[in-house]
């Protein structure tokens, strides 16, 4: 049979089969129902992944000229439960044939609608796709090299990092896997972190890329809309960059990126937040990379530190970490923060030029931080540096930490300045500052003119590990040594034990007085005393009340102890001071205060509360008026033995507010002593010379102001001042001394915000000294005390006297003729501005008729 013969048939037989061929494809597109399929895709999916897979909407596919599947209603629960883990609208792609017979499956394009995926990390850090992303573990014969990092631009960055060498088995690297374009519209995307207990989303959400080939940059566009209650969050969002995957090496990096994000993100309500430049991450191999990248945040911050027109910016042009080979390098990194806090100007930079850090060794340029804050004539400065860097990623040491702070308002300055070594151990998460060395400089013009010096020296710790940070700190005050130790634990609200102990603690040295000169009662200072009153009058009412920072006390946990032998602040001095404080629970409380005070004891307690609540419980026992006095006013007031018991409440955020606001009760109670200032008795024996005299024309001189050389001794004096809303009231005020007997009449009152008292002294006679008194017997003399605390005025209450003789005389003519133009009687006793008594005038003949009717009176 010749050779043409055997052409022909083969060429019949390839023309048979091709008819076979296209008629048996031509009966499985007339028959094949891809749906029928549905319930064993179900089962597998099921079976890999223990998820439910639903498609309740029809599967179409085609052939030619592309195989083409489209998908509607799709659904995937999560792992073994039958919450929905993603759903998806409908789904359309297209496979290009031909590139299948060369093992490169290469789609057209993809294009999904109506998205959805809920996206969960529990309080263990697991989230709720990790199943479907995770890699199987290699067999170990396959070999794992990791390679250089990111230094560079962002492409080096994608291209070097997690070099992984990998003998990957042929049906996982065979198929090349190329996607012309994806398609993503009407998704959303919802995240719920339960370790935060926080739950946002992402709607509105649109997504296109390029091309899309294994581990090869593709261009990448996005937006959205974030939205959440908790924490509240709405803000539109805009991504574009260029992105390169592979998620068997679990490498991900964006090149040229840009995102854009506006509105509100919790307490930010952000003008801007922009980021722009590259970054790559290996999650397989614990490694992040940044190529010149730069970020931005403008907007107003409302929190626990609320930040207005905050600005802050950062730039990274190369930063590489790699945990698995404990390398770290960074250089140029510059971080500048601006922005306005509760009236305070806040301004921070960090500058790291060059840093490197290496199993084998650490290294760099000095690391330069400040922070600084002004505002109401008040500036805090801060600055640190990190200087001679050595050791290794193990164990990083500076041979030298530096840090200056300088305080400073009007003309009062603090500075601080103190160095010491400093240890990192990385891994062991420990750090100390082991060797501090410092010194504290306290400048104030109204105390001393030259600074006051404070040394100190001690060590500072900290290991997060142990969750245990210490301070121990010795310092001299003055002359007297103090010691501070601190131990605190728990990082993110720490529980803080300390002890203070002092052999002798001056605090005018650290908290500088205004040395008030020593007032005398002469008449020649009247007249300053009362211009220096109005002038700190004045001052007080344009300065602007502290703020007290309440805020301070929620979550605070703090237990310390107080011991000081002997403290001096101001005049006040304590001996033997011991106290214990406590916080917690929103409340701040200093307890079991006791000390030895001027001869007596001190027992108190103090608390705050963080609803601006201030509970104060004292009881001051056999305590030396007379040093008691003049340390807290400047003034002797009272001398002698006694005791003093008082319970009083506040609530306000400054301090005119708390003293608005005291409410409660106090007692004094005095024995064998001497109300500085004024003479009872005396007052008496004035005003009946001056009764006396009242005809002649010529008035002795009367005192009506505070005299350091006049005392009114007495066997015993009793008060109880009743407090509401920062007035009070005296529902007792007796004093008995041996000639005479004092009570307290109406207006018994006393105004704390205004500074001023008003109180009427009922006077009886209890012996046979003052003629007026002894003539009046029961009736007594009323004396009015009043005016503002620094310059108070006693005068008698004549109209109030009642007794039928004076009355008589009253009505003679005797208080018109004595008053002057004010009509004022108590005035009609005291010299002019000159210091002249008023001259014999026209009144004289009528007040020499009543005088001597008033005579006649006052001799019977």
């Amino acid at each position: 049979m010749s050779l043409k013969v055997w052409l022909k048939r083969i060429l019949i037989g390839l023309v048979a089969l091709l008819i076979v061929a296209l008629v048996g494809t031509a009966i499985f597109l007339l028959t094949f129902d891809p749906n029928a399929y549905k319930s064993r895709l179900e089962q597998m999916v099921y079976d890999r992944y223990h998820r439910t897979l639903s498609i309740d909407g029809d599967i179409e596919l085609s052939l030619f000229p592309r195989i083409g599947l489209t998908v509607s209603d799709v659904s995937l629960t999560d792992r073994d439960s039958t919450q929905h883990f993603a759903s998806i609208g409908d789904a359309r792609l297209a496979v290009a044939i031909w590139p299948l017979l060369w093992n490169r499956l290469v789609v057209d394009y993809v294009s999904v609608n109506d998205f959805k995926a809920w996206l969960v990390r529990t309080k263990d850090g697991q989230f709720n796709f990790s199943d479907l992303v995770s890699v199987p573990a290699l067999p170990a014969s396959q070999t794992l090299s990791t390679g250089p990092h990111i230094v560079g631009a962002a492409q080096a960055a994608s291209d070097d990092i997690a070099q992984v060498n990998i003998q990957e088995p042929a049906d996982k690297t065979d198929l090349q896997i190329d996607i012309a374009g994806l398609e993503l519209h009407g998704g959303e995307l919802h995240l719920d972190d339960q370790r935060t207990n926080s739950r946002i989303r992402m709607t509105e959400l649109s997504l296109t890329t390029g091309r899309m080939t294994y581990d090869q940059a593709f261009d990448v566009a996005l937006q959205g809309r974030l939205r959440g209650n908790r924490p509240t969050v709405d803000a539109p969002v805009e991504a574009r960059g260029r992105m390169r995957i592979n998620p068997l090496r679990q490498s991900y990096a964006i090149e040229q990126g840009n995102i854009n994000v506006t509105g509100q993100l919790g307490g930010l309500q952000a003008e801007q937040i922009l980021l722009q430049g590259g970054v790559a991450y290996n999650a397989f191999l614990q490694t992040i990379g940044m190529a010149d990248l730069r970020a931005r945040v403008v907007g107003d911050y409302e929190g626990r530190r609320t930040v207005k027109n905050l600005n802050f910016s950062a730039t990274v042009p190369d930063l590489s970490v790699d945990r698995s080979r404990a390398e770290f390098k960074v250089s140029d990194l510059a971080l500048r923060l601006k922005g306005e806090q509760q009236e305070r100007m806040v301004e921070l930079a960090v500058d790291a030029p060059s840093l490197a850090v290496s199993p084998d060794s650490a290294s760099g340029a000095p690391v330069e931080g400040s922070l600084k804050l002004s505002g109401d004539d008040t500036i805090l400065g801060v600055s640190m540096a990190l200087d001679q860097i050595g050791g290794d990623a193990y164990h990083i040491r500076a041979g030298k930490f530096d840090m200056e702070a300088a305080w400073q308002r009007d003309d009062q300055e603090i500075g601080v300045n103190m160095s010491s070594p400093l240890e990192w151990r990385v891994f062991q998460r420990r750090a100390a500052l082991s060797a501090i060395k410092g010194d504290m400089k306290i400048h104030d013009p109204r105390g001393s003119v030259d600074p006051v010096s404070v040394p100190f020296i001690g060590s500072l710790s900290a290991d997060a590990w142990q969750d245990d940070y210490h301070a121990d700190l010795n310092a001299v005050v003055d002359g007297g040594k103090v010691d501070f130790t601190m131990q605190a634990s728990r990082q993110d609200s720490p529980a803080i034990n300390f002890d203070l102990m002092a052999d002798r603690l001056n605090l005018n040295a650290l908290l500088p007085t205004v040395q008030k000169p020593e007032t005398e009662p002469e008449e020649a200072q009247e007249g300053q005393e009362k211009a220096a009153e109005e002038a700190e009058g004045q001052q007080r009412v344009q300065q602007r009340p502290t703020n007290l920072d309440w805020r301070a006390l929620t979550g605070l946990d703090l237990k310390g102890g107080i011991a000081i032998d002997q403290l001096h602040w101001g005049d006040l001095a304590l001996d033997h001071l011991r106290a214990g404080v406590r916080a917690g629970n929103d409340q701040f409380a200093v307890e079991d205060i006791k000390a030895g005070l001027y001869g007596g004891t001190l027992d108190a307690g103090l608390e705050l509360t963080a609803d601006q609540l201030a509970t104060l419980d004292l009881s001051i026992v056999d305590v030396n008026y007379g040093a008691l006095t003049r340390a807290l006013t400047n003034r002797q007031r009272l001398a002698g033995k006694g005791d003093v018991r008082a319970k009083l409440i506040s609530r306000g955020k400054t301090w005119p507010a708390l003293l608005a606001g005291l409410t409660g009760d106090a007692k004094i109670n005095v024995t064998n002593g001497a109300w500085v200032g004024v003479d009872f008795s005396q007052a008496m024996d004035d005003a009946d010379d001056v009764l006396l005299n009242a005809f002649s024309g010529q008035l002795p001189r009367i005192a009506s102001h505070y005299d350091a050389s006049r005392r009114t001794r007495f066997d015993t004096l009793d008060v109880a001042l009743e407090l509401a809303n920062g007035q009070g009231r005296f529902n007792r005020i007796e004093l008995v001394a041996p000639d005479i007997r004092i009570n307290e009449a109406e207006p018994a009152s006393v105004d704390l915000v205004s500074r001023r008292l008003d109180v009427l002294l009922h006077i009886l006679a209890t012996g046979e000294g003052n003629q007026l008194l002894t003539r009046l017997g029961s009736v007594g003399v009323p004396l009015l005390v009043s005016g503002p605390f620094d310059d108070l005025v006693y005068a008698v209450q004549w109209k109030n006297i009642r007794d039928r003789v004076v009355k008589d005389a009253i009505q003679e003519g005797l208080l018109d003729n004595l008053s002057g133009p004010s009509g004022d009687v108590a005035e009609s006793f005291l010299p002019d501005e000159s210091g002249e008594t008023n001259p014999k005038s026209e009144t004289q003949d009528s007040l020499e008729r009543v005088g001597d009717i008033l005579k006649g009176l006052l001799k019977k």
